[in-house]
């Protein structure tokens, strides 16, 4: 008898635990089996939001500056940010912190909301490489962390960002890459 108290006990638990992680849990619409390449990214079909993105960093003392905008084209319906000097400090820390948002910060873009552990919200991309991640929108999302690869060559990093949706949350994808010279 005190078996299967223990293991209805246990279950409650999981459930319990499951449905507060449900929050911060979040899926595209059309599941996604296999990594996507910057020529299928591209291809999808994006949409213009109605506010400029920033990126705001140490880099740039977490402003909202010209220079730290991405550009939207239209053609490939992508907002770009191209060619960020690694500097000095974000090569000491190996790591760039930045977030993505619209100038008065209440529209974000991240791996999740404030209140989730910040290790959650660190990516890598492979030396020279490229990387395609999900975004959530939120008014208050986690900041995001760059980590370098150890002893990078890369000089710059770049972003793209594919709106999926034209809702009032949308979905996006985020486009990071390295290179050695600018793209």
């Amino acid at each position: 008898m005190y078996l299967p108290n223990l293991y209805r006990g246990a279950v409650v638990a999981f459930i319990c635990q499951f449905l507060l992680a449900c929050d911060n849990v979040y899926t595209l619409s059309k599941t996604i089996e296999q990594p996507l390449t910057f020529a299928q990214f591209e291809q999808m079909q994006g949409y213009p939001l109605d506010y400029d993105l920033y990126l705001p960093s140490p880099i740039n003392f977490w402003s909202h500056v010209d220079n730290f905008k991405f550009s939207y084209e239209e053609q490939t319906q992508i907002y770009w940010l191209k060619n960020i000097v690694l500097n000095k400090h974000v090569r000491d820390n190996n790591a760039l912190d930045f977030k993505i948002s619209n100038v008065d910060w209440h529209y974000q873009f991240g791996f999740g909301h404030m209140r989730i552990n910040p290790d959650e919200s660190i990516f890598s991309v492979p030396e020279q490489g490229q990387i395609i991640f999900q975004l959530i929108y939120s008014n208050n999302a986690s900041n995001l962390t760059l980590e370098l690869p150890h002893n990078t060559d890369a000089n710059y990093v770049s972003f793209a960002i594919k709106v999926l949706d034209s809702s009032i949350k949308p979905q996006a994808l985020l486009f990071v890459q390295l290179s050695n010279k600018p793209i």
